[in-house]
């Protein structure tokens, strides 16, 4: 099939419209914080096919998963932790919200579809954290009201040259220390490896 140039334009209007720039298709392992708690979604790929969001409570000196919410596939641009509530927003061709109650066993209690309105390019990604394969390499302290540990977020990432370009092997470890600093226990909340094509 012949395509002129009207048509090709048309193509990358539309593809412009249904993805933004800076907008990566395959990103996930955003996260927020809250009151003695962590929440993180990762897409199917990274799963075992499901879109979940994920919750650790911290807390004592302690760190466990409370469990999990399957969520459908969309594109997050918005993750909000709140006392009792995590707000996560999002795009498929429209707009979503879902709000999970993390009070108790999570669940979803509210869940919006926006089918008027359109994708924005200018939702504001800088507003997610990430502790997956698009993370910052550093250590980011986390807050609680236990007044005897302190909880950090470690992330590490190595590169390895492979054929054709670099493997990035990313680890991300919730860690409660003892506010002499001795490590009283972790978690591995996430782990990974991402391909980096070198030309």
């Amino acid at each position: 099939m012949k395509l002129d140039r009207s048509s090709i334009g048309l193509a990358l209007l539309l593809c412009g419209l249904f993805w933004p720039a800076g907008l990566k298709a395959d990103s996930d392992g955003y996260f927020c914080t809250g009151p003695g708690y962590l929440a993180y979604q990762l897409r199917s790929w990274n799963t075992d096919g499901s879109h979940l969001l994920k919750i650790v409570r911290f807390g004592d000196g302690e760190i466990r998963e409370v469990g999990a919410v399957e969520l459908p596939d969309f594109q997050p641009h918005a993750i909000l932790c709140e006392e009792d509530r995590v707000r996560i927003v999002g795009w498929r061709l429209h707009y979503v919200e879902y709000s999970i109650d993390v009070s108790r066993e999570p669940q979803i209690t509210v869940t919006i579809e926006n089918l008027d309105r359109a994708l924005s390019p200018a939702q504001p990604e800088e507003l997610m954290t990430n502790l997956g394969d698009w993370a910052v390499p550093g250590t980011t302290t986390l807050s609680s009201e236990d007044v005897r540990h302190e909880y950090r977020l470690v992330i590490t990432r190595e590169s390895v040259p492979v054929q054709g370009g670099l493997d990035h092997h990313t680890r991300t470890v919730l860690v409660a220390e003892s506010r002499a600093g001795t490590q009283v226990s972790e978690l591995v909340v996430y782990e990974g490896t991402s391909f980096e094509p070198v030309h």
